[in-house]
């Protein structure tokens, strides 16, 4: 700022001079061999300075693809969406298990936990957060390309990361929860004769919530199997997958969403769910609910696979199919929700004796237009 009484011009000047005077002094210093503290490997001004070539090697890098923030985001999605979902769904879990203990609802009976093992609210939306906080720092790391040029290094190092977690056989991080987990995934993927346990249908339905993220988790590791992590030494192209090891991160995750892969995956859910139905249905023997439900998880295979075909062959998805697509659609959005109201919530039934109601109520109006605290009755 100019001295009080010189014009912007003589401002201008004194800036300038004292630019040079601090960039002779310091040429000056760097000559006789000082050195500041404060730059020395290991201090905070030194990894400052590392992040910062990091952020500006990527920003130029960005600008020699014409990358902005949308870019970087619709590039890094698809590594760190499935993890994010996942996150957020332990996170509302843990809201869940709170509720439950504040309404004094036995949810580990009826799941089948052993309460001694179970985790309290605390630790679970701790433990989500921290996840978020992990997964966040990696996407920061892929977005600079740092500690490697290689973008693909930290979301591969972060699936190897969360793989060893789920399967380190130490009494940390909880492993009889962990443990379980693994046991009732492996149930859903193969139901035993004997019958479908409430928990495993629970995490199927889960599952058939997280179905897009399952889909990116394929096309994240066709990606990440298919790149050549070497530095120096490219493949020949159509080594291994069929993929050429050297094409960058954006024309890979666009071949690997092209395979016919990504439709099977994200249908995965709907057929365990299917089969789960069957096997209650064989072992209890009632069609109903168990057909019908399974009728429901049926109706949204033909919207995905319809769907897949219109990408696949644009040119062959003309009014027929689009009308075919419409109908699945219309009939398996109206279908859950219809068996939602009814069968989950107890709603629009017309065995009861409340109109719309439950049979069970746990709220009534007052005559002063208040709600109480109503006993359940039947």
């Amino acid at each position: 700022i100019a001295p009080l009484g010189h014009s912007p011009a003589h401002g201008r000047v004194l800036r300038f001079a004292n630019h040079i005077a601090r960039r002779s002094f310091r040429n000056a210093f760097r000559a006789v061999g000082g050195r500041r503290r404060s730059a020395w490997p290991g201090s905070s001004c030194h990894w400052r300075r590392v992040v910062a070539r990091a952020v500006r090697r990527r920003a130029a890098a960005a600008r020699r693809g014409a990358m902005g923030l949308g870019d970087v985001l619709n590039d890094s999605h698809v590594f760190f969406r499935a993890p994010v979902l996942l996150a957020l769904v332990w996170f509302l879990w843990g809201i869940n298990v709170w509720v439950f203990r504040k309404v004094h609802l036995d949810y580990a009976a009826a799941l089948g936990f052993d309460r001694a093992s179970t985790l309290s609210p605390r630790a679970i939306c701790s433990s989500a957060v921290a996840m978020l906080g992990v997964i966040a720092g990696f996407w920061f790391l892929y977005t600079i390309h740092w500690p490697f040029e290689d973008a693909l290094v930290a979301p591969s190092a972060m699936y190897i990361l969360s793989f060893f977690v789920l399967i380190v056989p130490l009494d940390v991080l909880h492993r009889r929860g962990r443990e379980r987990l693994i046991q009732n995934f492996f149930r859903v993927v193969a139901p035993p004769a004997a019958g479908v346990l409430f928990v495993e249908v629970v995490l199927g339905d889960m599952l058939t919530s997280m179905s897009k993220a399952l889909a990116d988790v394929q096309v994240s590791l066709c990606m990440l199997l298919s790149h050549s992590f070497a530095l120096d030494i490219p493949l020949p192209d159509g080594a291994g997958s069929g993929l050429a090891p050297t094409l960058p991160p954006g024309a890979l995750q666009q071949a690997c969403a092209e395979s016919w892969l990504r439709p099977l995956v994200t249908s995965l859910p709907f057929l365990l769910r299917f089969r789960q139905c069957l096997v209650a249905y064989r072992v209890t023997g009632k069609a109903f609910p168990n057909l019908v439900n399974a009728a429901k998880y049926a109706s949204a295979l033909p919207v995905i696979f319809i769907s897949a075909f219109a990408h696949y062959f644009p040119s062959s998805y003309g009014l027929f199919l689009r009308k075919m697509w419409l109908v699945s659609i219309t009939f398996n959005s109206f279908f859950s929700f219809l068996w939602d109201i009814v069968m989950d919530f107890g709603l629009l039934r017309s065995d009861t004796q409340h109109v719309l109601l439950r049979s069970r109520l746990y709220y009534m109006s007052d005559p002063t237009g208040e709600n109480i605290p109503y006993q359940p009755f039947s």
